[in-house]
């Protein structure tokens, strides 16, 4: 029953880390106020981590930086003509 638990609770961890992957870089793109800029979701997580957010959003960063920075390199092809 333990290793059931410890199986349940690591599925809901790496659940959370997927659906949360690279959430600033889709924020960046879909949010109206902002300027489309190249890696604009990575420099957004940088900001948070610095200390511009509350603690909850800077552990959520934290680990959604690593993926941030992929989904703005992948992105970087549509969005550089656009900010340029």
């Amino acid at each position: 029953m333990n290793q059931i638990k410890k199986l349940l609770a690591s599925i809901c961890v790496i659940f959370s880390l997927l659906t949360m992957s690279s959430c600033m870089s889709i924020d960046h793109i879909i949010d109206p106020d902002q300027r489309l800029d190249i890696y604009g979701g990575t420099k957004k997580s940088a900001k948070i981590l610095q200390g511009e957010g509350s603690s909850f959003e800077a552990l959520i960063a934290l680990f959604d930086f690593p993926l941030t920075v992929v989904m703005d390199t992948l992105l970087l092809p549509i969005i550089a003509p656009i900010a340029l």
